[in-house]
């Protein structure tokens, strides 16, 4: 099992160094790769979410995925012969969904007997119990990372969403999900100050969900408009077709 992860990690390294290189340029608006966040941020209205995303300032995209190489160059050093039976890997991702590099890095990747029992992410919100589509899409994409890194899912695989409403009590359910895991127990740790959202791996599911986000990247089709409460303070609010104001109310056309 050390072997076969070791060399699954290279293979990251590789293709990381290689989307680095720009060997899968290019994707709209000249990005490289794209991110599962990203992903999530188009559910809502799509033109917002990539005027946010240009207009943001960024790192050197080689200087980004250099970073990612050293940590999962590192993860080789440190990972040992005989692998224990519960661990946990926190790596960057990166693979070709549907033509578009993707490039991820999940805050745990837990392995139970040689399996991926659990993706884990972390979201910060005011309201942790409730499961938005942007939180699918983004598991969703967790999801088809690994399994296309070639990492050992299967059908008992959860996707794990952590969410709660400050760093504190966000750190405090991400230390009980893990006790939960290694423990084996069938229900997940409950509390008011947190909440964990479960969902199953299944890659038909998660092709089927991503499809229309990342065919914008391909160009096969133009950005989508949606109304809504986020239009009162978006950027573009006066000069967007969809929307318009009058006496500081929002109305749709």
């Amino acid at each position: 099992m050390s072997e076969d992860l070791l060399a699954r990690l290279e293979e990251q390294r590789l293709l990381l160094e290689a989307i680095s290189r720009g060997e899968y340029c290019c994707l709209r608006h000249g990005l490289p790769y794209i991110t599962p966040s990203i992903l999530a941020s188009q559910t809502l209205c799509e033109r917002k979410a990539i005027h946010e995303l240009l207009s943001s300032p960024h790192k050197p995209i080689s200087n980004e995925v250099k970073e990612l190489v050293k940590i999962i160059l590192n993860t080789k050093k440190k990972l040992p012969r005989a692998l224990p039976e519960y661990f946990s890997l926190d790596v960057p991702l990166a693979t070709i969904i549907q033509g578009v590099p993707v490039i991820g890095r999940p805050h745990s990747i837990v392995f139970i007997k040689g399996f991926v029992q659990a993706i884990v992410i972390g979201k910060k919100t005011r309201r942790p119990e409730r499961l938005y589509l942007s939180d699918r899409v983004k598991l969703y994409a967790y999801g088809l990372l690994a399994s296309r890194a070639g990492l050992p899912l299967g059908s008992r695989t959860r996707l794990v969403l952590v969410a709660a409403r400050d760093n504190q009590h966000l750190v405090e359910a991400i230390k009980s999900v893990h006790k939960w895991l290694r423990a084996g127990a069938s229900l997940p740790p409950r509390s008011y100050s947190y909440t964990i959202h479960l969902l199953a791996h299944d890659e038909g599911v998660e092709e089927e969900t991503l499809a229309p986000l990342l065919a914008y990247w391909r160009s096969d089709r133009e950005e989508r408009v949606e109304p809504g409460p986020w239009c009162r303070s978006c950027p573009l609010r006066d000069s967007c077709s969809a929307t318009r104001y009058r006496a500081g109310e929002l109305y749709y056309q």
